[in-house]
């Protein structure tokens, strides 16, 4: 009888990589992505909260306005802006969310054109104080940081803002 041996050991093969380091490998690229995504939209993450929130406070000025009898809007001037009722810009409220009168934009290195909105009992747009001149056209209030800018766009008659 022929004897037949068998090798149950096979040679190992070593060309390829385990398990073990594609998966590191693959954390390592998933972490550099991340870093490198925030840093990419982070640049101008200031200039866009901040002119989110000033379209709040637009919108907030305009809903006092319809749920009051009495005229609400948003004055700038230079670098800030405030909340103003009964028609004057000197009489300020204060906005929500915030600790003075007036919101200061240059802490945060932002600019904002002079502007003057106030909102009738129907949340019309007007472009005085004391809501007589109507807006007609669309307004536009641009936020600025350097060379970048945003634009906030009050649709008139309805004071839609998108």
């Amino acid at each position: 009888m022929i004897e037949k041996s068998f090798n149950l050991r096979r040679p190992i093969n070593k060309s390829g990589f385990t398990l073990i380091e594609v998966i590191v490998v693959l954390i390592i690229l998933g972490v550099t992505a991340t870093f490198v995504a925030i840093k990419a939209t982070d640049h101008n993450s200031e200039l866009i909260a901040q002119t989110e929130i000033l379209k709040s406070h637009l919108r907030y000025a305009q809903m006092k306005s319809m749920s009051s009898n009495a005229v609400w809007g948003v004055s700038a001037s230079g670098n800030s802006y405030c909340l103003f009722t009964n028609g004057s810009t000197g009489t300020k409220r204060q906005l929500p969310g915030e600790e003075g009168l007036d919101v200061d934009l240059s802490v945060h290195g932002l600019s904002v054109t002079d502007f003057t909105y106030s909102f009738g009992t129907w949340g019309s747009p007007c472009t005085d104080a004391v809501a007589s001149a109507r807006l007609t056209l669309a307004a536009n209030i641009t936020v600025s940081e350097g060379g970048i800018s945003k634009t906030i766009t009050i649709n008139p008659y309805t004071g839609f803002i998108p």
